[in-house]
Parts: C-alpha cells; sequence; structure tokens
C-alpha cells in the first residue's frame, strides 16, 4: 500500500498500492466499502508504480494508477473523469476546497487540473540537460490547503524545489538544493509561506533539509547534523514544529525557528512515514523495521509502538489524532550515501531489532563529517599554504645564496656588467620574497579567523545527542 489519507471528516480513509488498486474504507471496518481497479497494460516505459491518494473537504477524492490520474466522489467507484499522463507519477495532491488537482512524476512534468475538467489547466515541464526526456524527474510534490501555492521536488540532474501557483504555469521560483541533491520530500505549512524540503545524501552536500520561506531562494537553516539521506518530512500546519526522518538516524524533531534537533527517536531505523495531528500535538511514523511510533511534539514519551508484519509504506493520522491508518508492503526504497552499519531495513538489509528511545539534545557543536566538503575545503587551503611557505624559504636559500655569491666574488665579469647583473637578480629576489611573505602572513590571518568563527559561542551553542 503505497499511500493512504484520512478524509477531512475523519469517518474515511483510502488507500492505493502499486498494482492498480484504490481502497476505500470507513473507520468502523475492515471491509472496503468501495475497490477501484485499473486496468492499464504495461508497456515498460511506465516505471514502477506508486498508486497515491488524497482528499478534499467536499467528498471528492483525488488518485493516480500507472500514470492515469483519477477524480472520484466518495459515495461510488465510477471515477468522475480519468486522465493519463503517459508515465507514472511520485506526487499527487488536490486542494481543500476541491478545486484544483496538481500531479508530477517521471514524465518530468508538472500538471494542474480544475476538477470540472479532464483536460489539464496547464502543464510545465521541469527541463534538465541530460535528463530523462530533456527533464528531470519529479520525486515529490505538497500544496498548502489554500491553494496559493504548491511545491515539488526534483532528482538527479535538476536537484532543485520549485515552487507554484494554479494561476499560471511558470514557477514562481526555483531553488537549488545542492550539488548532488535530490529533494525526495516536502512539506508545506498551512498558510504556505513556509516549507520543508529533504533527501541528500552524498558527500558534496553536507546537509539533508533545507527549510524555506516563500519568494527567498536561500534557505532559512540548513540541517547538517547528519550525512545520512532524509527520506521523509513534515512541517507542522503553523510552520512551529519540523520533524525529519532519516534511512538510518531514525525520527527528529526540531522547532523550525532553529536547525538544532530538540529531541530525536533512536532505534527507529528508516523512517518511511511520518504524519502530524492537526493540532500539532502529535507525531505518527512509520519505519522499515515493522514499527508504527505515536509520540507527542515535546518527546517526552513513546506513546505507542505498534509492531507491524511488515515494512511500512504510508501513513496517515487523523485530524484530531484519534486514529492513525498504516499501509504496508516490499520495500522499494534505497538507501545511499549512508554512515554506520545498515540495519534499518532499507535497500534490502537485514532487519536488526532495536530498542527505539528518546534522546533529548545536548549543548555540544554539530558533527559534520570529515569527508565533507567542508573539511576537504579547508585541507586544500592548508596544502595550499604549506607550498606558499615552501616557496618563500626556497626565495630566502636563493637569496642568501646569491648574496654569497656576490661576497665571494664569484661571478667572471667586469665590475659594470657585475653591478647590472646584480640589481637585476637581487630586484626580483627581493619581490619574491616580499610577495611570498605577504601571501603566508594572509593566510596565518585567514586561518586564525577561521578557527574563530569555528568555535561555538557561548550564547550561540549547536546542539546534538549526547
Amino acid at each position: 500500500m503505497t499511500s493512504t489519507a484520512f478524509s477531512f471528516d475523519d469517518k474515511n480513509f483510502a488507500g492505493a498500492d502499486n498494482n492498480q488498486n484504490i481502497y476505500f474504507f470507513g473507520i468502523t471496518s475492515n471491509n472496503p466499502k468501495w475497490i477501484f481497479t485499473g486496468n492499464t497494460k504495461e508497456t515498460g516505459n511506465l516505471g514502477a508504480d506508486k498508486g497515491l491518494v488524497a482528499f478534499a473537504r467536499n467528498g471528492y477524492l483525488a488518485a493516480s494508477l500507472k500514470g492515469i490520474v483519477y477524480l472520484f466522489k466518495t459515495n461510488s467507484n465510477k471515477p468522475i473523469w480519468s486522465h493519463p499522463t503517459g508515465m507514472v507519477l511520485n506526487g499527487l495532491v488536490i486542494s481543500e476546497d476541491g478545486k484544483y488537482i496538481a500531479a508530477a512524476g517521471r514524465d518530468t512534468n508538472v500538471y494542474l487540473w480544475k476538477t470540472d475538467s479532464s483536460t489539464p489547466l496547464w502543464s510545465h515541464k521541469i527541463e534538465a540537460k541530460g535528463g530523462l526526456l530533456g527533464g528531470s524527474v519529479i520525486i515529490s510534490l505538497a500544496m498548502s490547503p489554500d491553494e496559493k501555492h504548491f511545491v515539488s521536488g526534483t532528482s538527479c540532474p535538476d536537484r532543485s524545489v520549485h515552487v507554484f501557483s494554479p494561476l499560471q504555469p511558470d514557477e514562481i521560483f526555483q531553488a537549488k538544493a545542492g550539488l548532488n541533491f535530490p529533494v525526495g520530500t516536502v512539506s508545506i505549512s498551512d498558510d504556505g509561506q513556509y516549507f520543508l524540503a529533504g533527501g541528500g545524501g552524498d558527500p558534496e552536500d553536507p546537509y539533508t533539509a533545507m527549510l524555506y520561506k516563500m519568494g527567498t531562494n536561500e534557505p532559512v537553516w540548513r540541517f547538517d547534523f547528519s550525512r545520512n539521506p532524509v527520506s521523509v518530512v513534515a512541517i507542522s500546519s503553523d510552520a512551529k514544529s519540523c520533524v525529519i526522518g532519516s534511512n538510518m538516524d531514525g525520527l527528529i524533531f526540531n522547532d523550525c525557528s532553529s536547525k538544532n534537533p530538540i529531541w530525536k527517536l533512536e532505534g527507529a531505523g528508516h523512517i518511511s512515514a511520518i504524519a502530524l495531528s492537526k493540532d500539532g500535538s502529535l507525531i505518527a511514523s512509520g519505519s522499515l523495521t515493522n514499527h508504527v511510533f505515536l509520540l507527542p511534539i515535546d518527546g517526552s514519551k513513546i506513546i505507542r509502538d505498534w509492531k507491524i508484519n511488515n515494512k511500512i509504506e504510508s501513513l496517515d493520522m487523523s485530524s484530531k489524532g484519534d486514529y492513525v491508518a498504516v499501509g504496508t508492503g516490499l520495500n522499494r526504497f534505497f538507501i545511499g550515501g549512508a554512515v554506520g552499519e545498515n540495519t534499518s531495513g532499507a535497500g534490502g538489509g537485514e532487519i536488526k531489532e532495536q530498542k527505539a528511545k528518546i534522546v533529548k539534545a545536548g549543548s555540544i557543536q554539530n558533527n559534520i563529517s570529515p569527508s565533507t566538503p567542508t573539511s576537504q575545503n579547508n585541507n586544500s587551503t592548508q596544502l595550499i599554504n604549506i607550498l606558499f611557505f615552501l616557496f618563500f624559504l626556497l626565495s630566502c636559500l636563493i637569496f642568501g645564496g646569491y648574496i654569497l655569491v656576490i661576497k665571494l666574488n664569484l661571478l667572471k665579469r667586469n665590475n659594470s656588467e657585475k653591478l647590472k647583473l646584480n640589481k637585476k637578480i637581487l630586484i626580483t629576489l627581493s619581490a619574491l620574497l616580499v610577495l611570498f611573505f605577504i601571501i603566508n602572513i594572509y593566510f596565518v590571518l585567514s586561518n586564525n579567523s577561521q578557527s574563530r568563527k569555528n568555535l561555538p559561542s557561548r550564547s550561540t551553542k549547536q546542539k546534538i545527542y549526547n
């Protein structure tokens, strides 16, 4: 079950799988009220399917199966309309009032529909040189409830966050996530002013999640406490809580005002799904180690730890936090760039049962790996500094040696020629000495300045776990 979602009245929920099935349930029975099965034939170019479902308040249910977008009324399994996009979709959203549907995926296009027509209102191609079909695959999508903004995240080679408005096909703005940072997950606040993006996992980018303010290309902060990729993120409706799910580091809770973690759920394995209650007081998360956790946002305890008989692929929580719907299935996740032993269940790895526990943050510097670009740049700077120092020493030796030659009168030339030659050589050597001396002074001052910046101040200590 690759997608699950609750209706706004909390009376029903829906799920979709990767076998072209949509299930519609009432919360009081495990027997579906209705099932819809698609019949799209496999052509070999659609890609691995990821069925998706999303509810609106007016009784609409949007869904996608094998690249076809469907619109249902929840009282019937007969679609109001359907539209094929040609390739599988990785993201599907419907506005809260049921006016718009947006979808995106493998064919590198973002589509927008008004729900009164099966013909897209517009489409926008994420162009990228060298990418699939001349574009970049969209792997995540989220829409603000007020329908004013929706945001998408792309894979290589684009590796960016794109923000759209339903009113126009051109993006409002684009923010480059990193040098090699596929944006695998996005979440947006209710007012559409903040969105959280996650992914990464490559040493070229020493961070794995970013918080953006709408309209600002530079992130508010970058989460740099681990090199392991972030698999799922969630931001609370009021943009106060930022929850990050890692493929090996468990679940991490941040106050959105800072990148510094407040608490962490350790021993939870690869976090594959996160949902927040509407009031932001509860967090539900699922893992590839077959566990579902229910936690308060203060991290005071683990309220529930349900052991399921399969890996969790999708999860949603009812608006009041009374129910959690969980979809399980085969492991279709990939783990890359991970630091440490993979016991998370990701990538088909062995699942090792671990005792999940909540760990509060300490007050020490963050743990950017020594192999990150920051450290690599420092190493390069030190190497250049050493080379210039060696050049300075060599110039001193040559200068001293030539003075000795003059003193011992070793040049076999007449006096006028000696004076001219000595003048040229001494001026040249003096200039080199001064140049290398100035360069070395510059590097010494720069390194001292950088060292002071790297020291945590008493008032701004960064946090990490004890």
